[in-house]
């Protein structure tokens, strides 16, 4: 897109959820908005406010501006999403790309994996720096715009969410359930802007289940809305862990039941390997799908939205730390405050008996606000941590690698800002915006180019997200009722049955299952892995082949049941970053 009489070009990708609002800024008439594209729309806001645009934008996007007069590019990503921009830069040029591929489509760019990063993705340390899965490649973080002139670059952060802001005082618990109904369903309407059909997760707990509840209500006439739903294989010996469930099937029938415009469709591995589509990914996203024993379900609910006539995807996958936050802070909040009737009151309703008001005493108050000592001794003491392999414990990196990145300090420093605090708020704006999603949002690039959906999380919503972190404490934990503010917002939408559920799903219940009819194929994949020097010298692929020599013969239900419970998602995700290094090197087939 031109403007600027020729001045500027814009290359944009993604979509705008507020071009009412731009239109009035930019003295647009609805009229003339009418047929125009969000492109469109989005030069004229660079025309009017130049480099300050993205402050303008809500949606999720990537863009870039050439400025011919000047002599410079911006880019710039939204403040939340799955848009991606990656960078090569040096001294005679920077390449810029909505795409990793694009960096490589000029032929001089080599592909070399980066080591560090590999290594903190097995090792499952949130890595906030801009550098990709390749040497040489930057990526873009989310709510930062890039400027390059002919001899400088700089990155510079636009927006943040403000984990300090003032709670929001309202008159009643009521008001706080309609402020937050409305915004509620402004996000899930803005995701619903597209030519095609739109689709929908659910699952039987609040967050998927209330995003498709509302875009119900937002659906033309009669027409249906098309669900998703996974559940186990028949044959699933059922085992999940304490206080999960594995069968989302029975809750999500109530729910249809209550809203018979819902078209559930239930999915299973129907046989398929967990590697399904592995290698798709691999060339198209160019980076490791973040859970790869997942791929073959996301491959049938993608195929089937796709074969309904839907581009786009609606999930709830960050409403954990939006609208479904569950409120766990409000025990130090009301110490904190004084109001110790209120604490007291919580904790009786949440542990009746002596030593569960002790162990809550300790957990709820002490832990909170008290010294990092006090929690690491905690830990040592509840989780036998002097005992406990470290990184080995749950990845498969070999241990020098751990040592050579000084990972075990990493993780250290990360599990302190873990810990439960007197306000979560910090914790939870950390990750409602992280600093880098790149793995995720090259993932959702695959998606988009291999079966043209785009995926949108209401619950992720800018607006919605600002809301929820000046919502007190006690609107989500009442009464020793955690999650207390999503119940009430869904009342009377879903049924009762889900409203008082305390369980959590237990993604993926049957993965035993699944890879136990797999593992000669895996055997035979390590051993490849294992004959690579590449491979083995991050992967500790002898390791690897003891862990399917040792495969347990039921399913793992707990940390302290088999050590296949903690590596059941470390082994696929290791042998998918093995074949990713080999592919990277063209050795896979």
């Amino acid at each position: 897109m031109e403007g600027g009489d020729g001045r500027f070009v814009l290359l944009f990708d993604g979509w705008v959820s507020n071009r009412a609002e731009l239109a009035a800024k930019l003295s647009i008439s609805p009229a003339r908005l009418v047929g125009k594209s969000d492109s469109w729309i989005v030069m004229r806001g660079w025309e009017r406010w130049g480099s300050s645009l993205p402050e303008h934008l809500d949606g999720d996007f990537a863009l870039i501006v050439w400025d011919c007069s000047d002599q410079k590019l911006f880019a710039a990503r939204s403040r939340v999403g799955y848009y991606p921009l990656s960078l090569h830069c040096r001294p005679d040029r920077v390449i810029v790309s909505s795409s990793v591929h694009g960096l490589f489509a000029f032929g001089d760019v080599e592909r070399r994996i980066n080591p560090a990063v590999i290594a903190r993705s097995l090792s499952n340390i949130a890595y906030a720096g801009n550098e990709g899965m390749y040497e040489g490649v930057q990526h873009v973080p989310l709510a930062h715009m890039v400027t390059v002139g002919r001899a400088y670059i700089t990155f510079e952060r636009y927006w943040q969410l403000d984990h300090q802001a003032p709670f929001v005082r309202l008159k009643s618990d009521h008001e706080y359930v309609e402020a937050t109904r409305e915004l509620l369903d402004r996000a899930v309407r803005a995701r619903m802007a597209t030519p095609g059909k739109v689709a929908c997760e659910l699952t039987g707990g609040l967050d998927s289940s209330a995003v498709a509840i509302t875009a119900l209500q937002f659906v033309d006439g009669n027409e249906r809305l098309p669900a998703f739903t996974y559940v186990p294989e028949e044959g699933w010996d059922g085992r999940v862990g304490v206080g999960y469930y594995g069968d989302e099937g029975p809750y999500v029938r109530e729910i249809v039941a209550m809203h018979p415009r819902l078209g559930s469709n239930f999915i299973r591995h129907s046989g398929q390997s967990w590697d399904f589509c592995l290698n798709d990914f691999l060339a198209v996203g160019a980076a490791v799908p973040l859970l790869p024993r997942y791929l073959n379900i996301r491959h049938q609910i993608f195929r089937q939205a796709r074969e309904m006539g839907a581009t786009v995807l609606l999930g709830g996958g960050m409403g954990n730390l939006s609208l479904s936050w569950d409120g766990s802070e409000v025990f130090a909040a009301y110490l904190r405050e004084r109001r110790l009737v209120a604490l007291f009151r919580e904790l009786m309703a949440t542990a009746p008996s002596p030593i569960a008001f002790a162990r809550a005493i300790v957990s709820r108050v002490a832990l909170p606000l008290g010294p990092d000592w006090l929690w690491r001794l905690y830990r040592l003491v509840k989780h036998h941590r002097s005992s406990d392999p470290g990184l080995t414990g749950f990845s498969f990196l070999r241990p020098e690698v751990v040592q050579k990145f000084d990972l075990q300090r990493e993780l250290a420093s990360e599990f302190l800002e873990q810990r439960p605090t007197g306000d979560y708020r910090e914790f939870r704006a950390r990750y409602l915006a992280p600093n880098n999603n790149y793995v995720a949002a090259e993932m959702m690039n695959s998606v988009r180019a291999l079966y043209g959906i785009d995926f949108r999380d209401p619950l992720g919503d800018r607006h919605l997200v600002e809301w929820c972190l000046r919502v007190p404490p006690d609107q989500y934990w009442r009464n020793g009722v955690p999650r207390w503010l999503a119940r009430r917002v869904m009342a009377g939408r879903l049924p009762n049955s889900i409203l008082s559920n305390r369980m959590r799903g237990e993604p993926e219940a049957d993965w035993h299952m699944q890879m136990s009819r797999q593992l000669p194929q895996l055997r035979e994949q390590v051993d490849i892995l294992c004959s690579d020097p590449d491979v083995s010298e991050l992967i500790d692929t002898q390791r690897l082949r003891r862990s399917l020599d040792e495969w347990p013969a039921r399913t793992p239900n707990g940390r302290n049941d088999n050590q296949m419970y903690r590596l059941s998602g470390a082994l696929p995700y290791a042998v998918a970053v093995g074949r990713f290094i080999r592919w990277t090197k063209g050795a896979n087939s």
